[in-house]
């Protein structure tokens, strides 16, 4: 690594008493020399400020240069552009107060953003804690655009991130009124036709435990709704809004762990299976996953499943047994990837479209 620009490191502290030291020691043994530390502790109720302060000799040597400040919580997107400001850095790397820098974080991600027109570039992750990742979840160099990101089909992983000062400043910095800020700076960065990139190099542990902001699903669809609709006039607005709570209804059944208003949506899912039931005789289905599982139930004549990822048995079915089983209807719960499926079964496997349902949500 032959770069020496200054890059500037930014922990947001809040409440990670277990996890701090570890996170701070992650970026003093960054194999990259030129790198300034900022820590500012957002309102802590732990012991945080006191194990941060217990570093500060440490940071200091191996810093170029190291600022401590502590104060009132202002939430975390406050705390990052007071970061910003703070920063003398071209380029900035955060990291969460409880996850764990890989040693080469910094020197990979320099490499791949100066010299560069991108103005944020990003690494894979590796999640620890409640679940471990066991497969890379990056296998190629990925570019990322305003469409894909919008449909939450193709996202990085902020945690294993660079971008570059002036980029951040021209979009106006971190939006303190939303809480899912990740999603909003990637929209903003490309939402010009720029492009942001992503490379199959594990840089970040990703530390999931219950106190994650990702476990408040009412909190998070809320931002995700409110951040859709600053693209009401965009073609993909509608597609995204479905996403949004497809999304959110997933991962919320898969944690159990219901908010009243996606909870009101899973009834009306259930609903809509009562209905096919009740004026169908043979019910097909495609896709084996969360939301089959949360409707089998409720559909009393289902003659088979399909799914390309099971193995065959009873009414379980790889997709190739679709043209030879009868059947009145097939329902799509495979929410989200309506489109591809019935392409797949009007063109290769013949189906009328009529016989083809999917859920109105």
């Amino acid at each position: 690594m032959n770069s020496s620009a200054l890059v500037t490191a930014v922990i947001p502290s809040y409440n990670h008493e277990k996890y701090i030291k570890e996170s701070i020691q992650s970026m003093i043994d960054q194999d990259y020399e030129n790198i300034e530390m900022i820590i500012i502790d957002d309102g802590s109720s732990d012991n945080s400020i006191e194990i941060i302060e217990s570093m500060i000799p440490l940071c200091k040597k191996r810093f170029k240069r190291f600022e401590f400040r502590h104060r009132e919580n202002k939430g975390l997107c406050a705390t990052l552009n007071e970061a910003i400001i703070w920063a003398n850095g071209e380029y900035i790397s955060i990291l969460a107060s409880d996850d764990i820098a890989l040693s080469h974080k910094i020197s990979f991600l320099i490499g791949k953003i100066e010299n560069s027109n991108y103005p944020a570039v990003f690494g894979d992750i590796k999640s620890i804690g409640e679940r471990n990742d066991k497969e890379p979840n990056i296998k190629e160099f990925t570019i990322h655009i305003f469409d894909e990101i919008f449909t939450l089909q193709n996202r990085p992983f902020a945690p294993s991130s660079m971008y570059k000062i002036e980029a951040l400043k021209e979009i106006g910095g971190y939006p303190v009124n939303i809480a899912v800020e990740d999603w909003y700076m990637e929209l903003k960065f490309t939402e010009n036709n720029s492009k942001i990139v992503s490379y199959p190099e594990v840089l970040t542990y990703y530390r999931r435990h219950n106190k994650n902001t990702s476990k408040n699903y009412e909190l998070i669809y809320n931002n995700f709704i409110k951040i859709v609709d600053n693209y009401k006039n965009h073609k993909l607005y509608f597609k995204a809004r479905r996403l949004c709570d497809i999304y959110l209804i997933k991962i919320s059944l898969a944690n159990n762990c219901l908010s009243d208003t996606l909870n009101m949506k899973v009834e009306e899912l259930i609903s809509q299976a009562k209905e096919y039931s009740e004026n169908y005789n043979k019910i097909a289905v495609y896709g084996n996953g969360t939301i089959y599982n949360l409707i089998k139930n409720h559909i009393k004549n289902i003659v088979a499943v399909f799914d390309k990822n099971q193995k065959e048995h009873d009414i379980y079915f790889k997709p190739d047994k679709i043209i030879i089983t009868k059947f009145d209807i097939i329902i799509i719960t495979a929410l989200g990837y309506e489109d591809d499926i019935i392409n797949f079964l009007t063109i290769n496997c013949n189906i009328d479209i009529n016989k083809i349902k999917i859920f109105d949500i």
